[in-house]
């Protein structure tokens, strides 16, 4: 029966990286900013070029159509990591019996067989339920974050033509902008912008991730 208790041992390798749990696709994120609006910057070199920023880890936390998605995310995440963990728990219950039932000489060569045949059974259950379930959840929220990424990104041109803006950028920690000065925030007014554009910004979103989901699925 060593051989039983070694594919235990090696089921239960292989399916550990199931029972992880994905990081959350946002984090929270404080950033001290000066509440500036776009009128309030002020040329400030000899070109004549208007310059501002925004924080980009604000977008996520401020964006209240982000956050609507981010937390439909994170609940869907949890569903699925929730019904992994019980498949494993069920798949080490059944390990445990199996060496227990081993230990006393309760298996014979018939059952032994049968007992392989779950083994791999179960274990190709919870492998199937991560790649399959578990990609397309990936993919789903991959497919929002470029969508939502496009989106903003056209919204900020609109606001940067709107406030007559030469230069927007998005400002990242340990991004390629090392320093920028506070004068050129505009963190505050460009999300209140998003949240006040919210439907006319995040129109087709919906579609697009839909589109993209079929799409994928097909390809597969």
């Amino acid at each position: 029966m060593n051989k039983l208790i070694a594919s235990f041992a090696m089921g239960a390798l292989v399916l550990a990286s199931c029972n992880t749990t994905t990081p959350s696709s946002t984090e929270e994120t404080n950033v001290k900013t000066p509440g500036k609006t776009a009128s309030e910057i002020e040329v400030k070199n000899s070109e004549g070029l208007k310059i501002a920023y925004y924080v980009q880890d604000s977008i996520p936390t401020g964006f209240n159509y982000y956050r609507e998605i981010d937390s439909m995310l994170q609940a869907k995440q949890a569903q699925y990591q929730s019904k992994l963990e019980r498949m494993y728990a069920k798949y080490e219950q059944y390990a445990a019996e199996v060496q227990r039932r081993d230990q006393n000489n309760e298996i014979s060569s018939f059952d032994y067989e049968k007992i392989q045949k779950e083994i791999a059974r179960r274990q190709q259950e919870i492998q199937q339920i991560e790649q399959n379930e578990g990609r397309v959840l990936q993919q789903e929220t991959m497919n929002y974050t470029n969508a939502l990424a496009n989106k903003i990104s056209g919204a900020g041109n609109e606001y940067a033509k709107e406030n007559g803006i030469d230069i927007l950028f998005f400002y990242q920690k340990g991004g390629q902008i090392t320093y920028i000065s506070d004068a050129f925030d505009v963190t505050e007014d460009f999300i209140s912008y998003l949240n006040k554009r919210e439907q006319e910004i995040i129109s087709g979103v919906e579609e697009s991730v839909e589109e993209e989901n079929n799409a994928e699925e097909t390809a597969q």
